[in-house]
């Protein structure tokens, strides 16, 4: 049996937005058995020295039984929505002015190139990185949701995967805060427990990600069970987020701090 090792992706520290830290991370984590991070803290808090100072952090934190492989989150503002490109597993602080450019740069210092969350008003801006990406985020249950993902994220990779059958989908927790919701594991195969094995693992789609018993590929085929679920699940999660963000409305109008409970409330939701 090949070695399988239980893997949150997509998350934040205080090195950027998120609530913990990265030991108190590791904490939160290998208290559900997880086994290993892979990281995407926000390159607009960083530079070259703090990137050095975060990826040795990573470095002192894993041991033999748990790693945390370092990496950076890439936003990109247009007219029509921000574009977050993941560089998972670089351990260098390096910007490009454009995203495709950035993809170039992710894979020269050896990571994987993997587009968040995607937004369709962008697609003219997706578009040009259809040629490079290695993967697409397909479920992100922050940004998505707990109960399914965005269906129109599957319809873009297999867009891509026609063209490019080598790109694949992702999954991440994009976690931010101690109560987030955090059941999206993925299993990556790896002959050991460290960051080249684990990324040579994602690159190559040896993983699948697992969430309350159901398995979800990486190359993004649903059964038209799962397909139709998804699709009464996205609509229920639209509507409750909608009624759950509305209710910010009267605090926002007043310039008024939303109320910790309630805040604490819509985070469990959402």
């Amino acid at each position: 049996m090949p070695n399988r090792f239980k893997a949150a992706l997509h998350l934040h520290t205080t090195y950027s937005d998120g609530e913990l830290t990265l030991e108190e991370l590791k904490a939160h984590f290998q208290k559900q058995g997880f086994q290993c991070l892979i990281m995407s803290d926000h390159a607009e808090t960083m530079n070259p020295e703090r990137m050095e100072e975060y990826a040795a952090r990573c470095r002192a934190l894993s041991e033999e039984r748990f790693c945390i492989v370092p990496g950076l989150e890439f936003a990109y503002p247009f007219e029509s929505g921000s574009l977050h490109l993941l560089g998972y597993g670089i351990n260098e602080y390096q910007r490009e002015e454009e995203p495709v450019k950035m993809i170039e740069t992710i894979h020269r210092l050896g990571g994987v190139a993997v587009l968040a969350h995607p937004y369709p008003p962008l697609m003219s801006r997706i578009a040009p990185m259809k040629g490079s990406l290695d993967g697409i985020e397909l479920w992100n249950t922050k940004y998505n949701g707990r109960l399914a993902p965005a269906l129109w994220n599957y319809q873009l990779l297999q867009e891509v995967r026609e063209l490019r059958p080598e790109v694949l989908g992702f999954y991440g927790t994009d976690f931010h805060w101690e109560t987030q919701y955090a059941g999206m594991a993925v299993w990556i195969e790896a002959p050991q427990l460290a960051p080249a094995s684990l990324m040579a693992g994602l690159r190559s789609g040896r993983f699948y990600a697992e969430k309350e018993g159901m398995r979800l590929t990486p190359d993004g085929s649903l059964t038209p069970d799962q397909k139709a679920s998804f699709e009464r699940r996205e609509w229920l999660y639209r509507m409750w987020r909608k009624t759950v963000v509305g209710a910010r409305g009267p605090f926002k109008a007043l310039r008024l701090p939303v109320p910790r409970r309630l805040k604490a409330i819509a985070r469990k939701v959402l």
